[in-house]
C-alpha cells in the first residue's frame, strides 16, 4: 500500500511549505518527497506520478488529505 501525506511546517525561517511524501506502508520506504506552497490535486498527482514512473503501479494507495480530491 502506498501512501501518501503533507505536512505543513516552517522548514526555513519565516517560510512554511508542505513537504508531500508518498512512501510504501509496508517498509517504510519513502518513494518521492518534495515541497509545495500548498497541497492541491495537482501536487498529490506529482507524488502519484514519481512512483508508477519509477516502479510501476502499486496495488492500493491512502491519503488522509483527501479534501482536495
Amino acid at each position: 500500500m502506498i501512501h501518501q501525506d503533507g505536512s505543513t511546517y516552517e522548514w526555513l525561517v519565516n517560510q512554511k511549505w508542505d513537504l508531500i511524501v508518498t512512501m510504501d506502508i509496508a517498509t517504510n520506504e519513502h518513494y518521492s518527497m518534495f515541497f509545495v506552497e500548498e497541497v492541491v490535486t495537482t501536487s498529490s498527482f506529482r507524488g502519484v506520478h514519481e512512483v508508477i514512473e519509477k516502479f510501476g503501479l502499486f496495488s492500493s494507495f491512502y491519503s488522509d488529505r483527501g479534501s482536495h480530491y
